[in-house]
C-alpha cells in the first residue's frame, strides 16, 4: 500500500488483484444466468 514494491509483499497484491478481477467476473456470470432464465421464460 506505500510507494515501495517489495517481493516479499506479492501475496497481498496478488490477493487483491484476484479480487478485483472476482468481482466482474461474477457479474458476468450473474448476466449470463439472467439471460438465460429470460430465453427460458420466453420460450
Amino acid at each position: 500500500w506505500g510507494g515501495g514494491y517489495s517481493p516479499s509483499s506479492t501475496a497481498p497484491t496478488d490477493a487483491h488483484a484476484y479480487n478485483m478481477l472476482k468481482v466482474p467476473l461474477l457479474r458476468l456470470i450473474l448476466y449470463l444466468f439472467r439471460i438465460k432464465e429470460l430465453h427460458l421464460g420466453t420460450r
